[in-house]
């Protein structure tokens, strides 16, 4: 095994020839395998994003269909009767709760409208 000098000598020899290939051209023949090295690894990178991009595009539910399943699971048959309003509007389906509160809101400005006839 070699001793720890020595590796640090071969880090600071490669380094050395790093410096070297960045301030020539790519073209250069002493440096072709430094770059061969650098775009097999660049590609092989880029394509595992692109799998993994494409992995979690086939794992995710899509679409309305399955948002409104998985909210369904969600939701017990408890907390639908307390979202189920007097009116019979029921806001168990609504994911967002900050959109489920604006719609609260303004079933409620309604009625008091309806009431008071204004």
């Amino acid at each position: 095994m070699p001793e720890f000098n020595e590796l640090c000598e071969k880090a600071a020899n490669l380094m050395d020839y790093v410096t070297g290939c960045i301030d020539l051209p790519m073209y250069a023949a002493s440096c072709r395998p430094l770059w061969n090295v650098v775009m097999y690894a660049s590609v092989a990178f880029g394509l595992l994003v692109i799998a993994w991009v494409f992995w979690l595009a086939a794992t995710k539910p899509h679409g309305t269909a399955a948002s409104t399943s998985t909210a369904a699971r969600r939701t017990s048959g408890d907390s639908r009767k307390r979202n189920v309003r007097d009116d019979g509007v029921d806001l168990s389906d609504v994911t967002d709760l900050h959109l489920a509160i604006k719609i609260r809101e303004e079933l409620e400005r309604q009625r008091i409208r309806n009431i008071t006839g204004r």
